[in-house]
């Protein structure tokens, strides 16, 4: 059903139009981040496990204690800067299992302008989910 500034679908419309996002996104996550997450890698000279994709609610990424990265296939809405942000922030938990004073020196490494791009990304995350 159309309106004059939105369209309305039923459930299961709904539904299946969330599923169709959702397999889109996880495919071209699949085919971008691994090579993008060892790129950088390579540039930052750390050494991750593996990397795995997922359709995440509330976590652009995570590492592992065993520094097996996992990446949200949502970061396929975000604009590369952002989502070299997130693969920068997650490889530095590769050193640094934590958010203390050198976790951050090890991001500003790389992303100088890393305050600037977590506040875009926050920004970004309330519109993520829908």
């Amino acid at each position: 059903q159309f309106g004059s500034d939105f369209v309305s679908l039923e459930e299961d419309e709904r539904w299946d139009l969330d599923k169709q996002v959702v397999r889109a996104l996880r495919y071209e996550a699949k085919e971008y981040v691994p090579p993008a997450l060892k790129e950088v890698s390579t540039m930052m000279g750390v050494e991750y496990s593996s990397v795995t994709i997922r359709d995440t609610s509330s976590r652009w990424g995570s590492c592992s204690a065993s520094n097996d990265i996992s990446l949200s296939l949502w970061l396929m809405i975000l604009p590369k800067d952002l989502i070299i942000y997130v693969l920068v922030h997650e490889l530095a938990h590769v050193t640094h299992k934590h958010h203390g004073k050198e976790f951050w020196d090890e991001v500003k490494r790389w992303i100088p302008n890393h305050k600037e791009l977590r506040l875009r990304l926050k920004k970004h995350s309330a519109q993520v989910w829908w």
